[in-house]
């Protein structure tokens, strides 16, 4: 059987998908309502754009909780 993905048990997941290449992974995390792309102060998309990724800085841009605005 398919083995069940809690997002919300390991919140730093969606940090680490950002350093990648798997956009698809990222935009499954984003649909997951327990899934917080703005912790760590909105790391995710930071490290989404050092890493030169702007597929997945604009599927963070389009999701509400992100604001990368809110860094300090």
């Amino acid at each position: 059987g398919e083995i069940a993905f809690n997002p919300s048990r390991y919140p730093k997941t969606i940090l680490s998908i950002c350093k990648t290449s798997n956009v698809k992974l990222l935009q499954t995390l984003l649909a997951d309502k327990n899934m917080d792309p703005s912790i760590e102060r909105n790391k995710a998309i930071r490290l989404a754009a050092e890493f030169g990724k702007l597929d997945m800085v604009l599927a963070l841009m389009d999701h509400p909780k992100v604001n990368p605005a809110d860094f300090y």
